[in-house]
């Protein structure tokens, strides 16, 4: 689940706030892939991939001193928060969303697994190495690309199946 969990958290970063609406369970069209997906083309090479994270770690590294924190890191996910529900009140409920939807952006990955050397904070490098390591993994065809399909085949592989 994490992949998708990963590139869904990078498109909400970069993408910034976006309306609640009905959608089919599945990643977004406009995404994953529109965040990373620079030249438009429907596929995420890894150079776009590297160039989005670049991005995101910059919007997260609030102090920019080249280093995110794990402050850093979820002050970034509670504004993310807030820009998509539209500035609810800290701990107000919403109640579940609806089967197959989430509410807001999806949670970071824990902070140990970004911060490979455990010094307590996250370079770019380690963001990267990161994501690369998700992008390997849905890259079924180990083309170096990812394309829709793919992005979809892994979440549909990460849903427990329907009764």
């Amino acid at each position: 689940m994490k992949p998708i969990l990963i590139l869904s958290a990078a498109a909400a970063a970069l993408l910034g706030a976006a309306g609640l609406s009905a959608q089919p369970p599945g990643p977004p069209r406009g995404g994953p892939m529109a965040m990373f997906d620079s030249n438009r083309d429907g596929k995420v090479t890894l150079d776009e991939l590297r160039a989005g994270a670049a991005q995101m770690f910059a919007m997260i590294d609030s102090n920019h001193d080249g280093r995110v924190t794990e402050e850093e890191l979820r002050a970034h996910h509670q504004q993310m928060m807030r820009e998509h529900h539209g500035g609810p009140p800290p701990g107000a409920d919403r109640g579940p969303p609806p089967e197959g939807h989430h509410r807001g952006p999806p949670p970071p990955p824990p902070f140990a697994e970004l911060d490979r050397n455990s010094d307590g904070a996250v370079t770019l490098d380690e963001f990267q190495a990161h994501l690369e390591s998700h992008f390997a993994k849905i890259d079924a065809n180990h083309d170096g690309v990812v394309t829709m399909d793919e992005l979809e085949a892994a979440h549909r592989g990460m849903r427990p199946p329907r009764p």
